[in-house]
Protein backbone atom coordinates (compact mmCIF):
# COMPACT_ATOMS: atom_id res chain seq x y z
CA UNK A 1 0.00 0.00 0.00
CA UNK A 2 2.21 2.21 1.01
CA UNK A 3 4.89 0.97 -1.31
CA UNK A 4 2.23 1.46 -4.44
CA UNK A 5 1.27 5.06 -3.20
CA UNK A 6 5.29 5.74 -3.11
CA UNK A 7 5.70 4.30 -6.79
CA UNK A 8 3.80 6.87 -8.12
CA UNK A 9 4.87 10.07 -9.91
CA UNK A 10 4.97 13.03 -7.56
CA UNK A 11 1.83 14.64 -9.91
CA UNK A 12 -0.02 11.56 -9.81
CA UNK A 13 0.54 11.18 -6.07
CA UNK A 14 -0.74 14.78 -5.19
CA UNK A 15 -3.60 14.19 -7.74
CA UNK A 16 -4.84 11.00 -5.92
CA UNK A 17 -4.39 13.51 -2.58
CA UNK A 18 -6.81 15.65 -3.77
CA UNK A 19 -9.25 13.15 -5.60
CA UNK A 20 -8.94 10.69 -2.66
CA UNK A 21 -9.37 14.39 -0.19
CA UNK A 22 -12.47 14.72 -1.95
CA UNK A 23 -14.39 11.93 -0.98
CA UNK A 24 -14.93 11.78 2.14
CA UNK A 25 -15.14 15.95 2.23
CA UNK A 26 -18.11 15.63 -0.38
CA UNK A 27 -19.93 12.19 2.00
CA UNK A 28 -19.01 14.14 5.14
CA UNK A 29 -20.79 17.80 4.16
CA UNK A 30 -23.75 15.45 3.48
CA UNK A 31 -26.63 16.69 5.14
CA UNK A 32 -27.66 13.64 8.27
CA UNK A 33 -31.26 14.32 7.69
CA UNK A 34 -30.99 13.63 3.66
CA UNK A 35 -28.79 10.17 4.83
CA UNK A 36 -31.20 9.01 7.98
CA UNK A 37 -34.16 9.30 5.28
CA UNK A 38 -32.24 5.89 3.95
CA UNK A 39 -32.13 4.19 7.28
CA UNK A 40 -28.31 4.67 6.93
CA UNK A 41 -27.23 3.16 10.68
CA UNK A 42 -25.72 4.97 13.16
CA UNK A 43 -21.72 3.50 14.21
CA UNK A 44 -21.47 2.34 17.43
CA UNK A 45 -19.50 4.42 20.22
CA UNK A 46 -15.97 2.37 19.99
CA UNK A 47 -14.72 0.97 22.62
CA UNK A 48 -12.31 -2.43 23.04
CA UNK A 49 -13.80 -4.19 26.42
CA UNK A 50 -12.12 -6.21 28.92
CA UNK A 51 -13.86 -9.71 27.30
CA UNK A 52 -12.69 -8.77 23.78
CA UNK A 53 -9.08 -8.50 24.91
CA UNK A 54 -9.40 -11.75 27.09
CA UNK A 55 -10.79 -13.38 24.41
CA UNK A 56 -7.29 -13.32 22.37
CA UNK A 57 -5.39 -14.34 25.35
CA UNK A 58 -4.90 -17.77 23.70
CA UNK A 59 -4.33 -16.49 20.41
CA UNK A 60 -1.31 -13.78 21.45
CA UNK A 61 -0.23 -14.59 24.70
CA UNK A 62 -1.10 -12.98 28.31
CA UNK A 63 2.04 -9.95 27.69
CA UNK A 64 0.74 -9.06 24.48
CA UNK A 65 -2.80 -9.23 25.86
CA UNK A 66 -1.54 -6.72 28.68
CA UNK A 67 0.00 -4.13 26.32
CA UNK A 68 -3.33 -4.38 24.11
CA UNK A 69 -4.97 -3.85 27.75
CA UNK A 70 -2.78 -0.47 27.94
CA UNK A 71 -4.14 0.96 24.68
CA UNK A 72 -7.24 -0.14 25.10
CA UNK A 73 -7.02 2.20 28.71
CA UNK A 74 -6.23 4.96 25.83
CA UNK A 75 -8.59 4.17 22.88
CA UNK A 76 -11.31 3.93 25.43
CA UNK A 77 -10.57 7.54 26.84
CA UNK A 78 -10.72 9.29 23.70
CA UNK A 79 -13.79 8.21 22.29
CA UNK A 80 -15.95 8.90 25.85
CA UNK A 81 -16.01 12.30 23.28
CA UNK A 82 -17.67 11.79 20.54
CA UNK A 83 -16.68 13.51 17.05
CA UNK A 84 -18.60 15.28 14.75
CA UNK A 85 -20.88 13.03 13.42
CA UNK A 86 -21.12 12.50 9.38
CA UNK A 87 -21.84 10.18 6.78
CA UNK A 88 -18.86 7.91 6.12
CA UNK A 89 -17.62 5.68 3.72
CA UNK A 90 -16.93 3.07 6.75
CA UNK A 91 -14.19 0.95 4.55
CA UNK A 92 -12.35 3.32 2.62
CA UNK A 93 -9.27 1.51 2.68
CA UNK A 94 -6.99 -0.17 -0.54
CA UNK A 95 -9.89 -3.14 -0.98
CA UNK A 96 -11.90 0.11 -1.80
CA UNK A 97 -9.98 2.64 -3.60
CA UNK A 98 -9.13 2.25 -7.21
CA UNK A 99 -6.54 4.06 -8.98
CA UNK A 100 -6.83 4.21 -13.22
CA UNK A 101 -3.41 5.61 -13.89
CA UNK A 102 -4.44 5.43 -17.91
CA UNK A 103 -6.99 7.91 -16.61
CA UNK A 104 -5.61 9.63 -13.71
CA UNK A 105 -8.85 9.01 -11.90
CA UNK A 106 -9.81 7.60 -8.86
CA UNK A 107 -12.87 5.02 -7.95
CA UNK A 108 -14.33 3.97 -4.98
CA UNK A 109 -16.27 1.02 -4.50
CA UNK A 110 -18.09 -1.11 -1.78
CA UNK A 111 -20.56 1.82 0.10
CA UNK A 112 -22.15 -1.59 1.70
CA UNK A 113 -20.75 -0.37 5.24
CA UNK A 114 -21.74 3.62 5.24
CA UNK A 115 -22.80 4.47 8.59
CA UNK A 116 -22.98 7.72 10.36
CA UNK A 117 -20.32 8.28 12.51
CA UNK A 118 -16.75 10.19 13.35
CA UNK A 119 -15.05 11.30 10.57
CA UNK A 120 -11.93 9.60 12.09
CA UNK A 121 -13.00 6.46 10.98
CA UNK A 122 -13.04 7.04 6.76
CA UNK A 123 -9.08 8.49 7.18
CA UNK A 124 -7.92 5.34 9.81
CA UNK A 125 -7.17 2.98 6.78
CA UNK A 126 -5.49 5.61 4.99
CA UNK A 127 -2.33 5.34 7.38
CA UNK A 128 -1.42 2.38 5.10
CA UNK A 129 -0.52 5.01 2.50
CA UNK A 130 2.27 6.73 5.18
CA UNK A 131 1.95 9.34 7.48
CA UNK A 132 3.05 12.32 4.75
CA UNK A 133 0.42 11.00 1.91
CA UNK A 134 -2.49 10.96 5.14
CA UNK A 135 -1.14 14.51 6.21
CA UNK A 136 -1.57 15.47 2.65
CA UNK A 137 -5.06 14.59 2.21
CA UNK A 138 -5.67 15.73 5.69
CA UNK A 139 -4.75 19.18 4.19
CA UNK A 140 -6.82 19.05 1.25
CA UNK A 141 -10.07 17.74 2.87
CA UNK A 142 -12.46 20.23 3.67
CA UNK A 143 -14.85 18.59 5.45
CA UNK A 144 -15.38 18.88 9.47
CA UNK A 145 -11.86 19.18 11.09
CA UNK A 146 -11.20 18.78 14.82
CA UNK A 147 -7.73 18.97 16.18
CA UNK A 148 -7.68 15.26 17.51
CA UNK A 149 -9.33 13.80 14.19
CA UNK A 150 -5.42 12.47 13.00
CA UNK A 151 -5.18 10.74 16.30
CA UNK A 152 -8.51 9.29 16.42
CA UNK A 153 -7.58 8.00 13.18
CA UNK A 154 -4.30 6.17 14.67
CA UNK A 155 -6.14 4.72 17.26
CA UNK A 156 -9.22 3.49 15.06
CA UNK A 157 -6.08 2.15 12.42
CA UNK A 158 -4.46 0.32 15.68
CA UNK A 159 -7.95 -1.50 16.74
CA UNK A 160 -9.39 -2.62 13.44
CA UNK A 161 -6.83 -5.19 13.76
CA UNK A 162 -7.85 -6.26 17.50
CA UNK A 163 -11.91 -6.66 15.86
CA UNK A 164 -10.39 -8.84 13.20
CA UNK A 165 -8.62 -11.18 15.82
CA UNK A 166 -11.68 -11.38 17.82
CA UNK A 167 -14.02 -12.19 14.71
CA UNK A 168 -11.51 -14.82 13.42
CA UNK A 169 -11.75 -16.43 16.84
CA UNK A 170 -15.97 -17.09 16.11
CA UNK A 171 -14.72 -17.90 12.17
CA UNK A 172 -11.51 -20.17 11.67
CA UNK A 173 -11.08 -19.28 8.05
CA UNK A 174 -10.05 -15.12 9.18
CA UNK A 175 -7.70 -16.42 11.48
CA UNK A 176 -4.83 -16.60 9.43
CA UNK A 177 -5.73 -13.12 7.34
CA UNK A 178 -6.57 -11.67 10.89
CA UNK A 179 -2.97 -12.62 12.84
CA UNK A 180 -1.11 -11.02 9.85
CA UNK A 181 -2.97 -7.90 9.80
CA UNK A 182 -2.25 -7.68 13.89
CA UNK A 183 0.91 -8.56 13.43
CA UNK A 184 1.81 -5.55 10.71
CA UNK A 185 0.00 -3.07 12.78
CA UNK A 186 1.43 -4.34 16.12
CA UNK A 187 5.01 -5.19 14.88
CA UNK A 188 6.50 -4.05 18.52
CA UNK A 189 4.65 -6.71 19.75
CA UNK A 190 4.58 -9.08 17.30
Amino acid sequence: MQEHCESLTTADREHVAELLAGLPGDLHKTPLGDVEAFNVPHASKPSLDKATLDSLSSLLGSTVVKALETFAEEYNTEFDIEGPPVFLHGELNEHHILWDAVNHRLNTIDLSSCNIGDPASDFSELWNYGESFLERVYQLYDGPKYPKLLRRAALFYKARPIYALKYALQEDKWRAQSMKLFKRRWAELA
